[in-house]
């Protein structure tokens, strides 16, 4: 049962019915003790939502009838009564022609079909699991309060036995009535059975992630990504994110690939291949996540832009298509476009502090990226006045020295244009010692915010040696981390299959030579993901000995 607060009562379906559409229509009897002279509304869901389709007053006897000359899409549909009691039943194109009756004080446990066969074994399956349910929260109240190991076996056992008869029940009529859509949902509910890892002549797993391997292969096994009806369950949308969220590598390639098969399997169906491939691009559209923006252009070129969402108006397209200039040009991986910046020297910012009438002279020099020379590059869009760049730019300050060590760069590009902007980029920079590094602005254009798809601040986007972007949109600590860990990667590169062993012998090395406590525990972060159950308490132990031996206390960390 469904209460009121699950139901979104509004006649503004977010996609048109879809699905087989037969002549006969629909024609449900309904007869309901305890609503007599009362509403009925007749409803359907889409993923965990309800929406209304039809209503009708009831009788005296709480007797009326739904009926249209549409049939509805397969799906699980619901009648719901005010002040918020729900049932549940099954529509399908095995029938829309049949009477149900039951009773308001127990609406599943008396309901009844007469024409329905889909229906009848739907309640009955409905009804039995409800039974053996109500078995099983008693013997497991019983089991909490067992005292001998005899009772708590005892009791352990008729669980397990009154689970495996619901389990039984289930697979037999997904067996025997696979062609009904309650079978084929039925099917869709339940988990793919996962086999033991193999294991060697010594009982020894020879492939640890066999388990998550075979579970990530097999996930859709009993689920029909194709299958319309399921959209209008419960269960889909879940099922999706799940496979999206959990079983595919948070990686571009990954998850453009996963994407692809997804809307592979809905193509057959308008309305399916609507809402996958709308669900897709307003998650990754939204997304938080470095990288997920090519997964978005993806979609867009493949199936927006190239014709296939065929519903899709001119306005809409001509949004997409800029949408895509804007962001494909700083994907990560890709060499990011130069520009022509000023560049103001350090000593104009100090000499500022004893004339700071030389401030509204100064504009600097022509300067661009690709005048930098380094192995890294890190470019920080900012402003003087943001809240956030307040705290990031001297933190960024404080972990220069250790950056630069690492052969990364930072060209730092104030914002805020006109004599104001110039005034507080001084004060600021002044202020916070922020020299050294290259401190940039563009008193002239600010064409470089399209070109670098800048719409907030700050903005950080992390550079290899000829320019290509590492990483974008993340904060500073999390820059000097991935230096850090690239580093690592260096000293691991072109060694084939090293074992946990040797891995680890040379994470300690890398340990051994971090200075500071910032420093480390960044290094802690990523370094301890390489390393197994056995091996990462090992590495653990050593990190905290280095750190007792040098008495470093935890940094404090902003939070923004």
């Amino acid at each position: 049962m469904r209460t009121l607060n699950r139901i979104i009562l509004q006649f503004a379906l977010l996609f048109a019915a879809g699905g087989s559409l037969f002549a006969q229509g629909y024609k449900i009897e309904v007869t309901i003790k305890g609503n007599e002279n009362g509403t009925a509304i007749l409803g359907h869901y889409f993923n965990t939502n309800m929406y209304p389709d039809d209503t009708i007053k009831l009788d005296s006897k709480g007797y009326g009838v739904f009926k249209k000359p549409t049939a509805m899409p397969d799906g699980m549909y619901i009648i719901f009564m005010p002040p918020g009691k729900v049932f549940e039943f099954m529509l399908s194109s095995a029938g829309q022609t049949f009477a149900l009756k039951t009773d308001t004080a127990d609406l599943a446990g008396k309901l009844e079909f007469t024409g329905s066969e889909e229906n009848t074994i739907f309640s009955g399956f409905q009804k039995f699991r409800i039974n053996k349910g109500e078995e099983i929260n008693s013997l497991k109240d019983q089991l909490g309060k067992a005292t001998s190991d005899a009772e708590k076996t005892t009791l352990t056992n008729r669980i397990n036995k009154l689970s495996e008869e619901i389990n039984t029940e289930s697979v037999r009529i997904i067996n025997t009535y696979s062609n009904l859509f309650f079978g084929k949902f039925l099917k869709a509910t339940r988990e793919i059975d996962v086999p033991d890892s193999p294991k060697d002549e010594a009982g020894k797993e020879i492939d640890p992630n066999f388990k998550y391997n075979y579970y990530r292969a097999h996930y859709f096994d009993n689920f029909d990504v194709g299958n319309a009806g399921l959209l209008r369950t419960p269960i889909y949308e879940n099922k999706i994110n799940t496979y999206i969220t959990k079983l595919v590598p948070q990686v571009p390639d990954s998850l453009i690939k996963a994407a692809d098969w997804l809307i592979a399997k809905t193509v057959h169906n308008e309305e399916l291949f609507r809402y996958m491939l709308a669900s897709l691009y307003n998650r990754y559209n939204t997304s938080n996540i470095m990288g997920m923006d090519a997964v978005l252009v993806f979609l867009i070129e493949k199936y927006y832009l190239s014709g296939k969402a065929t519903w899709l108006t001119e306005k809409s397209k001509k949004e997409m298509e800029e949408l895509v200039l804007l962001k494909k040009p700083n994907l990560i991986g890709k060499v990011i476009r130069d520009f022509t910046f000023q560049r103001v020297d350090d000593d104009a910012f100090v000499n500022s502090i004893s004339h700071p009438e030389i401030i509204a002279t100064t504009f600097g020099k022509d300067f661009k990226l690709n005048q930098i020379k380094s192995k890294y590059t890190l470019l920080i869009f900012w402003e003087a006045d943001c809240s956030h760049c307040k705290v990031a730019l001297p933190d960024l300050g404080s972990r220069y020295a250790r950056m630069k060590s690492k052969g990364c760069e930072v060209m730092a590009i104030h914002m805020l244009s006109g004599d104001p902007g110039r005034q507080k980029w001084f004060e600021f920079i002044n202020k916070n010692q922020l020299l050294g590094w290259i401190n940039v602005w563009s008193p002239y254009s600010a064409d470089y915010k399209v070109i670098y798809d800048i719409k907030s601040s700050p903005v950080v986007y992390l550079l290899d040696e000829k320019k290509a972007i590492l990483a974008k949109r993340i904060g500073v600590d999390q820059a000097e981390g991935l230096l850090y860990e690239r580093e690592f990667r260096d000293l691991i590169q072109g060694k084939t299959e090293v074992s946990q062993e040797e891995l680890l012998v040379i994470a300690k090395k890398y340990v051994d030579a971090i200075t500071e406590m910032p420093a480390m525990e960044l290094v802690q972060e990523f370094l301890l993901n390489y390393f197994d159950a056995t091996n990462k308490p090992e590495l653990e132990r050593y990190i905290k000995a280095i750190i007792t031996k040098n008495k470093w206390e935890p940094s404090k960390k902003e939070t923004h």
